[in-house]
């Protein structure tokens, strides 16, 4: 039973890199609570980069602003001619002040159609960012975060070792036995 859990443990964190390698995947974290009710401060969105020709009105993609901040806004405006794009925040009452270069972009994902209860709804986790961003600031964050992941690998690969029942001991194989002849009585 434990070699099964570690093996699909393994099996699924495995297909869990190979899928975000493969889909070249992407986090970003909500730092505002400019797209509530959509998802609030602190929550962690899973992007893809997006060629600007598939970039649609409404998509929410993550862009570096003027000041030099990562935002995560909705699509308003796409002003091909010019190639540029303005961007709105759900709670914001009007666009944002500037406009963007139309460029490839981080775009929010959305969960899959074959997910009945999650299907097109945007791919956020609640806190996680903010959790993570806090964490990826500091040494001591980091610290922390090598040794969950030192303890995280230790309980998956726990299992592996060689492990006795209580009491029992390892059998004596033939090349441990001594070339000893009986004791006479």
């Amino acid at each position: 039973m434990r070699h099964l859990r570690t093996t699909l443990t393994a099996a699924f964190v495995v297909a869990a890199l190979l899928f975000v390698l493969v889909e070249h995947l992407g986090t970003g974290t909500v730092m505002s609570d400019s797209m509530k009710p959509t998802f609030s401060k602190g929550a962690l969105l899973i992007t893809r980069q997006t060629p600007p020709d598939d970039l649609r009105i409404g998509d929410v993609v993550t862009i570096q602003n003027d000041a030099g901040e990562t935002i995560a806004h909705r699509v308003y405006l796409i002003d091909r001619a010019h190639n540029r794009v303005a961007l709105k925040g759900d709670a914001n009452a009007t666009p944002d002040s500037q406009t963007y270069a139309l460029n490839a972009a981080p775009r929010v994902l959305t969960y899959p159609t074959w997910i009945p209860f999650l299907a097109g709804h945007l791919m956020a986790v609640p806190c996680v960012g903010g959790l993570l961003h806090a964490v990826y600031r500091t040494k001591a964050g980091l610290l922390v975060l090598g040794l969950l992941g030192l303890g995280a690998l230790g309980w998956v690969l726990a299992p592996l070792r060689r492990r006795h029942p209580e009491g029992q001991e390892d059998e004596v194989t033939s090349s441990d036995e001594e070339d000893t002849e009986p004791l006479a009585a």
